[in-house]
Order: structure tokens, then sequence, then C-alpha cells
């Protein structure tokens, strides 16, 4: 399997705190069967010391040479509205150095102007990847918008931890209604510490009673090597850059 939402470089972010940790985080991602986990500090953090964050990565790489598990980088890039005059600089922060970046709604401000931060990566050519939109309040009470989010041509990911209830049971009732109405594209662990990962095989079980086992291999696995092996692969999705720009206007997206 790929995790492709881990905060597992160390001392960068709100994730693991030192390099053992790390390591144990990366000993338990390949108890449960990943092979690969892509590293996705969280943008802001970055910004904020870009070079810790590559010298900690070349750390960790080097530490872990041996594990059996690759590391990749990505970033989780978070819609903040001080980013409307910016976006540009995200083609920086994709995933693997892809066309797909991995975005995340600012729990604490405006979810209207996040939306035009979103709307201006996407013209920007980037195809997003929403990271748990079950986890967003304003997603949760209307979740009209995820369906809509899905048709602008964003893919979105669901935690492994909603779909087992550890995030509460209004995140874990909207994470199973993604998944049983197949919306969702991938199933990651957004991993902070090493027990997060305990969660993986109880969320690929739960995926597989809901849908099937296609299904669920294309959300922890298939449609990651999709992502990672050609930038240019095609998902089951609208592409039409302008159409979060119109969205807010008519349901206050």
């Amino acid at each position: 399997m790929i995790d492709i939402h881990s905060h597992v470089i160390f001392d960068v972010d709100d994730g693991s705190r030192n390099i053992d940790e790390s390591l144990r985080m990366i000993a338990e991602a390949k108890n449960v069967g990943i092979g690969t986990v892509i590293a996705t500090p969280h943008f802001l953090d970055h910004v904020l010391n870009p070079d810790k964050t590559m010298k900690n990565l070349k750390i960790l790489l080097e530490h872990a040479n041996d594990t059996g598990v690759e590391i990749k980088l990505g970033y989780e890039v978070v819609l903040h509205p001080l980013m409307l005059k910016g976006t540009g600089i995200v083609k920086q922060y994709t995933m693997n150095k892809t066309e797909y970046v991995l975005v995340e709604f600012p729990f604490n401000t405006s979810f209207e102007l996040s939306c035009k931060v979103l709307a201006q990566i996407q013209q920007n050519g980037l195809i997003p990847i929403v990271a748990h939109p079950e986890r967003i309040e304003t997603l949760i009470k209307k979740r009209r918008l995820i369906r809509r989010l899905k048709d602008s041509g964003c893919l979105l990911q669901v935690n492994a931890g909603s779909i087992t209830g550890y995030y509460g049971e209004k995140s874990k009732t909207v994470a199973l209604r993604i998944i049983e109405k197949k919306l969702a594209d991938f199933v990651a662990s957004d991993a902070h510490k090493p027990e997060y990962y305990e969660r993986y095989i109880n969320a690929f079980n739960k995926v597989t009673e809901l849908t099937d086992g296609e299904y669920a291999q294309k959300l922890f696995e298939t449609n990651a090597q999709r992502l990672l092996g050609n930038p240019g692969a095609q998902f089951d999705r609208i592409t039409n850059t302008d159409y979060i720009t119109n969205l807010k206007l008519r349901s206050k997206c």
C-alpha cells in the first residue's frame, strides 16, 4: 500500500518530534503493509524554515534506507487567505514533483476565502487533492459541497482514522458516506505519531465491506501508484478550473 499523507519528517510541524519517532512511524507503516510513504509537512510551517525541512528529510532518508519503506516528498498546502496573492509558488510544493498537490481547508478561517485560493491553484494548472474533507466543519454541515468539490476537478483523500471513528461520529458518518458513494480517491493515514497506523487495516476492511475489494485497492494503492508513476494519469473526475469560482457564488462555498 501507499500512504500519500504523513507527517513523518521530524521536528518541522506538529508531526514526528524526533528521528526515533519517525523511524517508529515507518516501522508501523511497514507492519500494516505500506511500502511507500509520502512525507507531507505542512506548507505554512515549511515556509518559515525550508532549509530545516530538507535537512531533516535527508537525515530521515539516511536512517530509513534499509527499512524497506520508500519515502517520497510532498507537502500539505493550507488554503489560507494569505496565499491569495501568491498561489503560483505552490507549484514548488506538489506531490513528488507531479501536477498533484495535497491541500487542506484550514479549521479556523473563512471557507469561502479558502475556495478562492483553491480556484487559483487550479488555474495555475495543478490538480488539488483535498485532505480529509470529512473533518471540515463546513463540509460536515453542507455535504453537497463535497460532491461539488469533486465535480470541480478535485480529488478527495479520506483519513483512515475517520473511517474507524477516531475523529468522532460526525467525521465517521461523513467519511463512510463519501466511501459508499465512491467519491473518495485515496485513503491515507495523516499520521502524526506511530499509533496512527494501527487504524489502517481496520479502515481497509471497512472500505471493502461497504464497497468491494477493487475499490478498496484503488483507495489504498492503485490510485497512488498512478499519481506517482504517471503525472498525466487521469482519474474519474471532471476538470473545470472555473467551477469552484462559480460554485462559491452560488452556494457560498
